[in-house]
C-alpha cells in the first residue's frame, strides 16, 4: 500500500475522485463495479484516468474497524477548481520514483503520484466553504493567494466612452384590472448613463419598471436588454439586469457577507470569483465592519448600501435602483448619491425611480416622464422643463392674485398650483412681460423651474 508524502488534506480532506471503469470498488471486495463520486473533483473523462494505488482513509475517519484503501487519481488529471497542482518541496514524487508526464504510470512502470495535500497548492482558502454552511470567520474565507489573479464574476463592466446600448423598450403596454396603466412607453438607456423615470402616483413607473427587468409579461410591445430581447431569453437577460427594489429584502438568518454570498449563488458563480467579488463589494460599500453582522442591525442608510451591493454582485450591465434614497438622512441620501455616480462612471446603466426632485435633477442624464401611462417627455431636465413648464416661474400670494386665474385660462394655462398659500405661476419669456403690464401693481416673485414645478403640474392636470 502506497502512504501519502504528507498529512492529510483540509480543503475536503483529500481531493476525491471516482475510482477508474473496472477497478474494485472500496465498499465491496467481492464485485468490481464502476462508481462515480458525487465530488466536481473529477477528471474530464473516465475512459482517460490513469490507474492508480490506494491510499489509507484520512485519520478524521474514526471508525472500529482497520481503515480502507482509498483510491485516489494522479493530480495532473484531475480538473480541480480552486486548486492546481504544484512541487511543493519534498512531494515531487512517490515512493518508486517519479510519473511519466506523457501519459499513465504503467506507461514507464513507475509508481503514480499519490494526490495528497503536500504535492497541492491551493489558489484561494476554502470557498466553497461560503456556500456549504457558512461556517467560520467571514472574513477569513474571502483572502486570495498571493500572485493570483482573481477571475470576474460576470462579464467585465463597459467603458464609458463606448455608450453601448443596454436597454431598449418599444410601445410598451399592460393592462391590469381592466385598466390600461402603461401605453405606449418608449424607453432607452446607454452604458454609463442615468435615466430617471418619473411621474405622480398612478402614472405607471412601477408597472414600467416590473415589465423592463422581467417580472411582468407586457401585453404588446418587445424589450430588449444588452442585445437580448427579453421576451425570448429570459434567463440570458436576466444576468444583465441588476434589481435593487425599494423594500428591503435581506435574509435575517445570514450576516451581511452571507446575504451577498446567497444573492450570487443564484448564478452559480465559481468559488473563485466569488471568493473575490464579496470582500470586493464589503470595501466598496464601508460594508467591511458588518460583515459579520445581520441585516437587521444596520442603519437605514448602511441597509441601501447593502441592497445595491447584492443587486451588483453578479456584476450587471444595467442596474435598476426604485426610490434608493426613501427614508434617509441628508448625509445617507449624499453618500447613496457618491456612490451611483462611481457606478455611472465605472459604465454601468441605471434606471432610477424617485419622488425626490432635487435627487433626479442631480443625478439623471435623462428623463423620461409618465403621466397616466404614457410619456409626455423625454429627454435633458432643461429640455423637458422647458417643454411642459416654461422658461420661468411666477410666485405670488394667492390671496392678493385677483384676476391671475382669468389670466391664465386665457392663454390655457389651467388652474394655478398653490402650495401653503402660494401660487406658482409657469410663463414663458413672453408670457412673464404680458404678466408684468396687465399687473403693474401686483407684488410677485420669478424664478426658474424646477422639476418640483412639474410635479405638481402633472398631479393637477385631470
Amino acid at each position: 500500500m502506497t502512504k501519502s508524502a504528507g498529512p492529510s488534506a483540509t480543503y475536503g480532506s483529500t481531493c476525491p475522485v471516482p475510482a477508474a471503469p473496472g477497478q474494485v470498488s472500496s465498499r465491496s471486495k467481492d464485485t468490481a463495479v464502476p462508481r462515480e463520486s458525487a465530488s466536481p473533483f473529477r477528471p474530464r473523462s473516465l475512459a482517460s484516468a490513469p490507474r492508480i494505488a490506494p491510499v489509507p482513509r484520512p485519520s478524521c475517519e474514526r471508525s472500529g474497524a482497520t481503515p480502507k484503501p482509498r483510491r485516489m487519481a494522479d493530480p495532473t488529471s484531475v480538473r480541480c477548481p480552486g486548486i492546481v497542482p504544484g512541487d511543493a518541496p519534498g512531494t515531487a514524487a512517490g515512493p518508486s520514483g517519479p510519473s511519466s508526464p506523457g501519459g499513465p504510470a504503467e506507461a514507464t512502470g513507475a509508481t503514480p503520484r499519490v494526490a495528497t495535500r503536500t504535492n497541492m497548492t491551493p489558489r484561494y482558502h476554502t470557498a466553497t466553504r461560503i456556500i456549504r454552511g457558512f461556517d467560520g470567520p467571514v472574513r477569513g474565507l474571502f483572502i486570495p493567494a498571493a500572485g493570483v489573479t482573481p477571475c470576474r464574476l460576470g462579464p467585465p463592466p463597459y467603458n464609458r466612452s463606448s455608450m453601448s446600448l443596454l436597454l431598449e423598450a418599444r410601445s410598451l403596454v399592460k393592462q391590469l384590472g381592466g385598466r390600461r396603466v402603461v401605453d405606449g412607453v418608449d424607453l432607452r438607456c446607454e452604458a454609463g448613463q442615468i435615466v430617471g423615470l418619473l411621474g405622480p402616483n398612478g402614472a405607471g413607473k412601477t408597472t414600467t419598471l416590473r415589465m423592463l427587468y422581467g417580472f411582468l409579461r407586457p401585453d404588446a410591445g418587445r424589450i430588449h436588454v444588452n442585445g437580448v430581447e427579453l421576451g425570448r431569453d429570459l434567463v440570458s437577460a436576466k444576468r444583465s439586469i441588476g434589481v435593487c427594489t425599494q423594500d428591503d429584502t435581506f435574509d435575517g438568518d445570514f450576516t451581511v457577507a452571507q446575504n451577498l454570498t446567497v444573492a450570487a449563488s443564484y448564478f452559480r458563480p465559481r468559488p473563485t470569483d466569488l471568493a473575490h467579488r464579496v470582500p470586493q463589494l464589503l470595501e466598496r460599500f464601508e460594508l467591511v465592519p458588518y460583515a459579520d453582522q445581520k441585516p437587521e442591525t444596520l442603519s437605514g442608510g448602511y441597509r441601501r448600501r447593502l441592497m445595491i451591493a447584492r443587486a451588483l454582485m453578479h456584476r450587471p450591465r444595467l442596474l435598476f435602483l426604485d426610490e434608493p434614497t426613501t427614508g434617509l438622512d441628508p448625509q445617507a441620501r449624499m453618500g447613496v448619491w457618491d456612490l451611483v455616480d462611481g457606478l455611472r462612471a465605472e459604465g454601468l446603466g441605471i434606471i432610477l425611480t424617485t419622488h425626490y426632485m432635487d435627487e433626479a435633477e442631480r443625478l439623471s442624464d435623462a428623463l423620461t416622464v409618465l403621466a397616466r401611462g404614457r410619456v409626455v417627455a423625454d429627454g435633458t431636465a432643461k429640455t423637458v422643463l422647458g417643454d411642459l413648464v416654461g422658461e420661468h416661474v411666477i410666485v405670488l400670494d394667492a390671496a392678493a392674485a385677483t384676476g391671475v386665474a382669468a389670466w391664465l385660462r386665457q392663454r390655457g394655462r389651467g388652474e394655478p398650483a398653490g402650495v401653503l398659500g402660494a401660487w406658482h405661476v409657469p410663463v414663458s419669456g413672453e408670457e412673464l412681460a404680458d404678466f408684468a403690464r396687465t399687473f403693474p401693481s401686483l407684488r410677485y416673485e420669478v424664478r426658474v423651474p424646477t422639476l418640483d414645478d412639474l410635479f405638481l403640474k402633472l398631479a393637477l392636470e385631470p
